[in-house]
């Protein structure tokens, strides 16, 4: 699983020549348009109830830093650093 479509390096890609493990990335990095439904359809999803996409995605990341907030290192100069109920409310 990577982020977006120009980030795996030849190292990542030869781990996994010859193994069954799959390869899905995110996002595309040219037009910023996710990559959902190639996910859906590898893991074997396809009622649209159940479908995986970028707003249950992100609900995910918030719900487990909320939890964990050791989880992500913030920067004391960030502003997000120590302000929690802002941060809960971000996209």
């Amino acid at each position: 699983m990577k982020n977006s479509d120009n980030s795996e390096n030849s190292s990542s890609k030869t781990v996994r020549d010859g193994t069954p493990i799959k390869h899905w990335f995110r996002r595309f990095s040219r037009t910023g348009g996710t990559n959902w439904n190639a996910l859906n359809e590898l893991v074997g999803i396809d009622n649209e109830e159940d479908n995986l996409n970028e707003e249950s995605f992100k609900a995910f990341v918030r719900e487990a830093v909320s939890n964990n907030p050791g989880s992500i290192f913030l920067e004391e100069e960030s502003p997000f650093y120590g302000n929690e109920e802002d941060s809960n409310n971000e996209s």
